[in-house]
């Protein structure tokens, strides 16, 4: 490899490193007792989510529960209940459309 070839394979490699460093520091891990109050729910009610696969969830050494702020953060915004007004509006504009 040429020394242009080691720079670019060094800088590709530093590039990595921020982008975890970012990474890491944008997306909390927390446990289950910290994502059960971040969520406002029971450890149990976390659990039991986790049992049936409802939320993401990692078990690296097959004990311990961990979760990533930002699938929390995808696993409530999932189920947005839409507004009256939003509704209407929405029946509206299905009701002048043609078949």
């Amino acid at each position: 490899m040429n020394d242009d070839g080691k720079l670019l394979h060094a800088l590709l490699g530093e590039v990595k490193e921020i982008k975890d460093l970012i990474r890491y520091q944008s997306d909390k891990i927390f446990t289950v007792a910290q994502a059960a109050k971040y969520l406002g729910i029971t450890d149990g009610a976390l659990y039991k989510l986790t049992y049936k696969n409802e939320i993401a969830f990692y078990k690296p050494h097959g004990k311990r529960i961990y979760f990533l702020k930002s699938e929390l953060d995808k696993w409530i915004f999932a189920r947005r209940s839409r507004p009256k007004a939003e509704i209407a509006l929405a029946m509206g504009n299905s009701a002048s459309s043609p078949p």
